[in-house]
């Protein structure tokens, strides 16, 4: 699967939080919040948008470390484009500006399968 238009942006930004925890402790619970209010136009990809909300939030507590640096890159960077309202195709427009949200999200968790595979078995005990 090729790459979606703009995220690449979202990667360089992705950065910044992985050196802050301060920073994507409050950004994690911005998604998670925006999530709630948005269930509707997410409940499509929800259980992946919760799948890398959860491996941000463990990784950030040191409880699940069996993860590259460079994943936790691509899932912040997709939880990035998630929470942007001026992604490829904004928010504002309802469900079809979800959509390239989901593409993306997919996108990422494809390109990390292993990783997000090992940590759901991971999660799930």
């Amino acid at each position: 699967m090729k790459r979606p238009k703009g995220f690449t942006r979202f990667i360089t930004l992705a950065a910044s939080y992985l050196k802050d925890p301060d920073m994507r402790l409050r950004f994690i619970s911005a998604v998670t919040e925006y999530a709630k209010n948005k269930k509707s136009f997410v409940k499509g990809f929800k259980y992946d948008l919760m799948t890398l909300i959860g491996l941000i939030k463990d990784w950030s507590a040191g409880s699940y470390t069996m993860v590259s640096k460079k994943t936790i890159l691509l899932a912040i960077a997709a939880l990035l484009y998630f929470l942007s309202p001026l992604d490829t195709i904004p928010d504002f427009l309802g469900a079809i500006g979800f959509a390239d949200d989901a593409t993306v999200i997919i996108f990422v968790l494809n390109s990390i399968r292993e990783e997000i595979d090992r940590y759901r078995q991971w999660k799930s005990g």
